[in-house]
């Protein structure tokens, strides 16, 4: 106070950190000092009211979350959120005048990993920090809340899932003046990062078998001696934008049974969209070739599906005939026909008849190794190929083969020609391996050839 102005206001300002009762003690210090410093106090009550009329709900008309200031949806009852729903729409409705501050967001981690399995596949660097890794980024698009006055406002929630988890996630609405008289409120969501089976992940072959149907590992695919490659493509991407696995990786890991390691194999490979994959098969030694395809979504259960080949055997792909217009058809589908039989074979070449030729073909990339002639009397008969370049041509053209036969006496012979044929590799795919000669079942059949008195140590 002075001379000019003998009344000064005094203001005393309080900011309430939490309910309860404070005693506030104002001393006035005078400048002269012989005169008693007068003092009064203040007491001031900060407040834990409820705001009446204060609601927050998912709909226009339904205060499901909080009503009359009181939570609905608790940390012990939150509201759950699933993988699939990345925002949520919610309404406050305000119906007393009081003023509140910008709403705050708080997450929490409550687990890491994909939600529901046993053992979560968590991110190494969990390990070596020892503490659980982020879940979800969450964002809050608001239309601002204002002065009460039965007004309704709506509040957008955004969900961006970072890793696989389940996290809470605090709304704290917040009075403009904390705890005077009313205090602030929470309600809790608990969001899951990561679903069950992807209901749009299918895997098909362009022959339309069905290896993964809706996220789910449907039929078992069997490749035989002839199919060298599987191809396969991967379908994801109809969950919407929020799903970040629209392009699913693919592993593969392959084995062949027991005493077969390192003779089978198999190679991938992917087209440049990642949903087109090529598995190369190689068969060097007979058996089974048993392949495991992994699709590792980061956001769904991983699902798996199996490939299995056959390597080796009969091969349905081989057509030998001859040139003799009773009996053309002398090998297909994997078997000598009756008329060429080993067993009892039905063809007779006569004495006169020097040479037999035969055409071998096939619509693989095969080549011819050394053939067997085996003769029932060798000293009765000798059989050579008499055009021996033939031996290790392809067989992808149609390949002649002329026996010519030399009778050394008398009499008659069984003639059985053994053929072998292998795969040729592609280029580049395991050239370090040779297969094994006898992977596929020969081409095996029989004939009789007659050696006359007269002429049989003349044929040539």
């Amino acid at each position: 106070a002075n001379a000019a102005s003998p009344v000064e206001e005094l203001r005393v300002r309080h900011t309430c950190r939490g309910p309860g009762d404070t005693l506030v003690k104002v001393e006035l210090l005078l400048q002269n000092t012989g005169l008693v410093n007068p003092s009064f106090s203040l007491e001031k009550s900060c407040g834990e009211l409820p705001l009446q009329g204060f609601s927050v709900g998912s709909g226009p008309s339904a205060p499901d979350a909080m009503l009359d200031g009181v939570p609905l949806w608790t940390q012990e009852h939150p509201k759950v959120v699933m993988y699939v729903e990345s925002e949520m729409l919610l309404y406050l409705t305000e119906t007393a005048s009081q003023p509140f501050g910008q709403p705050r967001i708080h997450v929490t981690t409550l687990s890491n990993g994909l939600p529901g399995l046993a053992h979560h596949e968590v991110d190494g660097r969990r390990s070596r920090l020892h503490q659980r890794l982020p879940v979800v980024d969450v964002s809050l698009n608001l239309h601002g809340i204002g002065t009460a006055g039965d007004t309704r406002r709506a509040a957008k929630l955004l969900f961006h899932c970072i890793s696989p988890g389940v996290a809470l996630v605090e709304l704290s609405l917040r009075p403009a003046l904390l705890w005077d008289p009313y205090r602030p409120e929470s309600v809790f969501i608990k969001k899951t990062c990561g679903g069950g089976f992807k209901s749009d992940l299918n895997v098909t072959t362009p022959d339309g078998a069905s290896l993964v149907l809706n996220g789910r590992s449907a039929d078992l695919y069997e490749a035989d001696v002839l199919t060298n490659s599987t191809v396969f493509v991967v379908d994801s991407a109809s969950m919407g934008d929020w799903d970040q696995d629209k392009a699913v990786p693919v592993t593969l890991h392959c084995g062949g049974e027991h005493g077969s390691e390192g003779r089978v194999g198999a190679a991938m490979m992917h087209s440049t969209d990642g949903r087109r994959h090529q598995v190369d098969y190689r068969c060097y030694r007979r058996g089974l070739l048993r392949c495991k395809a992994h699709l590792k979504p980061r956001f769904w259960r991983p699902v798996s599906f199996e490939l299995r080949k056959t390597c080796g055997g009969s091969r349905q792909d081989i057509h030998v005939v001859s040139d003799l217009p009773s009996f053309p058809d002398v090998f297909a589908q994997g078997f000598a026909s009756a008329a060429w039989s080993t067993v009892k074979p039905e063809v007779h070449l006569a004495a006169e008849e020097t040479t037999a030729n035969f055409l071998l073909k096939s619509s693989s990339n095969l080549t011819l190794v050394n053939p067997i002639f085996n003769v029932s009397d060798t000293k009765t008969l000798k059989v050579e190929l008499k055009n021996a370049s033939v031996v290790g041509r392809d067989v992808v053209s149609p390949l002649d083969m002329h026996l010519r036969h030399k009778c050394l006496r008398p009499g008659v012979a069984q003639v059985t020609v053994t053929l072998r044929v292998a795969e040729r590799a592609p280029d580049g795919l395991w050239p370090h391996i040779e297969a094994d000669p006898t992977l596929y079942d020969p081409v095996t059949f029989s004939y009789w050839k007659h050696c006359g008195h007269e002429r049989g140590l003349l044929q040539l």
